[in-house]
């Protein structure tokens, strides 16, 4: 079951609600009643009023429902995805907000780092032979962007797309420019292609 949260996320999307066709469910009850893994994605957007809702039932084996306290099913697993941490506000996701500290306070940290073998192959599936220096030179671009101060942060998602325009035929300036770049200015694409040199492209 999974819900994506913005700032507009009404309680009843938790709890559920009752309209003129009845009685309207929700994943996160049916989870709750029935068992099963309930992904709350995009955590750190989420309103402070629908956070106390879950606080309720992250400290709890009973969730109170407009129709009523339900039992929680032993096989019930809660999980929240998020950009950021929840503890401050990160600049490159204006939209997302730290947590109340009683809805962190009772969760479980996971760290998910990106997964470079996994990212290894995307690129080498797209670009044969090139999938180890692609993930190679886009991991030294985000040590030196981070050492430059420049807003960079390149991703899986960037580096696989990369490496389908350079297999559909892009020229090295214009792919990095969509994929990576991705509105820096030319002077910091250069700054950081300076410090790490592009890897010659096998087609």
């Amino acid at each position: 079951y999974t819900d994506t949260f913005d700032n507009t996320v009404p309680e009843w999307k938790i709890q559920g609600t009752l309209n003129a066709a009845g009685w309207v469910r929700t994943k996160f009850r049916d989870c709750w009643e029935h068992g099963g893994v309930y992904l709350g994605d995009e955590a750190d957007a989420m309103p402070g009023r629908v956070q106390t809702l879950f606080n309720a039932a992250l400290a709890n084996t009973e969730f109170g429902f407009p129709d009523g306290m339900v039992k929680r099913h032993p096989q019930c697993y809660l999980l929240f995805a998020g950009n950021t941490t929840g503890l401050t506000r990160d600049p490159r996701y204006p939209d997302r907000h730290p947590f109340d500290f009683s809805f962190r306070n009772r969760l479980t940290y996971l760290n998910w780092e990106p997964d470079p073998g996994l990212e290894r192959a995307w690129c080498e599936a797209a670009l044969p032979g090139m999938g180890t220096a692609l993930q190679t030179w886009a991991s030294r671009v985000n040590q030196q962007a981070a050492s430059f101060k420049i807003p960079c942060v390149l991703t899986p998602r960037n580096t696989v797309g990369l490496a389908k325009l350079l297999a559909e035929g892009w020229e090295q300036p214009e792919a990095l420019a969509m994929q990576c770049w991705q509105g820096l200015t030319e002077e910091q694409g250069q700054k950081l292609l300076a410090s790490v040199p592009f890897p010659t492209v096998k087609r």
